[in-house]
């Protein structure tokens, strides 16, 4: 025997608008509809499971219930009733003390609803293999999604968000409402002292972002709400940011002038300084300074360089490391890159030039 779990879905029922009496109508014609449809279920009853949903058991031989018979059902049923329904459908249960295990599976398999909503027949064991892959949270996606939208690019954000959906979408879906409700969590907290939710929280009626999820029947509705979420972050961050870009700037030139002679100093280590991510730092140094932050420090240390090339008796290889290049060879590369000469010609031609002047 085999347990199918209907649920009636329609705005008026869920308005409250539709009489007790009527759903009982309504309950009572779609079993009518299925003795009907499966004429050889000579034992096909009848349970009612809550004012939604009713449960038809049925005996069934070794095949499953067709599932074209069961969307016929469905289709009949909506037009007679006016109501629209899914059907959910059990494992099969050799006695009758596993027809309880039957019907939970029945409804476990509706929730699959939520990942998928263009079905109206969702059978247990099809939906067990679509979610049989073992869930792991897409942290790095994540973490992906966090620097685009510190920089501003909407088009990158939008690209990880898809994919971030997709490696979701292979997980039952007791999974994926945990992990929207880690994910919203955690955007409130990488982003709540830079981003005012308020009209956000105002405008759709709840006090969190997961008050906002969590009313969502379909998973492609809250992958469109992240990406509006992701435009109003955006949005409040440059409006932030248009105000102390410059002061950040100018802080970051400070450190780095203070600090270019040492080899450790790196774009991590500044963003670090700043409390900013590495890839929203590069992006404002670059923009307000028209040069990369490792341009900026290589001019800094070649200009060190040749001063103290004209200015001391230090060897190539002591003046690269008292200006933070480990590596003489990669120094007197990107030395001659700039100036046309190696460092030891450099301070030949340039000592020459000044003993000629009278």
């Amino acid at each position: 025997m085999r347990a199918l779990t209907v649920v009636v879905e329609d705005s008026l029922q869920r308005e409250g608008s539709v009489t007790d009496t009527g759903i009982r109508l309504v309950k009572d014609t779609v079993f009518e509809l299925a003795r009907r449809i499966f004429p050889e279920r000579d034992e096909m009853e009848k349970v009612d499971v809550g004012r939604q949903s009713l449960a038809i058991l049925m005996r069934e031989p070794e095949d499953h219930p067709s599932i074209h018979r069961l969307n016929r059902l469905v289709q009949q049923a909506e037009r007679v009733t006016g109501f629209q329904m899914k059907i959910g459908v059990g494992g099969r249960a050799e006695s009758i003390g596993e027809l309880g295990r039957s019907f939970e599976e029945a409804r476990a398999a509706l929730e699959y609803s939520f990942v998928d909503n263009r079905r109206t027949v969702y059978d247990f064991e099809g939906v067990r293999a679509a979610t049989g892959t073992p869930f792991r949270y897409p942290a790095k996606l994540e973490r992906a999604l966090f620097d685009a939208v510190k920089v501003n690019d909407r088009k990158e954000a939008r690209r990880i968000l898809g994919e971030w959906f997709e490696a979701l979408r292979g997980s039952a879906p007791a999974d994926i409402r945990a992990a929207l409700r880690q994910s919203v969590t955690t955007i409130e907290h990488e982003f709540g002292t830079m981003t005012d939710f308020t009209p956000l929280l105002m405008d759709r009626g709840e006090d969190s972002l997961y008050g906002i999820v969590q009313r969502f029947a379909e998973l492609e509705r809250v992958e469109a709400f992240y990406g509006d979420l992701v435009d109003f972050i955006i949005g409040q961050l440059q409006t932030n940011r248009h105000q102390d870009r410059g002061e950040l700037v100018k802080t970051a030139c400070g450190f780095i002038r203070n600090h270019y002679r040492s080899s450790g100093l790196s774009a991590e280590l500044v963003a670090s300084e700043l409390d900013i991510s590495v890839p929203y730092f590069s992006k404002l140094f670059n923009e307000a300074m028209g040069v990369s932050f490792t341009q900026y420090v290589t001019d800094l240390r070649l200009y060190d360089a040749e001063q103290l090339l004209l200015t001391t008796t230090l060897n190539v290889k002591e003046i690269g490391e008292r200006i933070g290049f480990q590596n003489s060879s990669y120094f007197i590369t990107v030395f001659k890159k700039k100036n046309g000469t190696s460092p030891n010609q450099f301070r030949k031609l340039n000592k020459a030039g000044r003993a000629a002047e009278p």
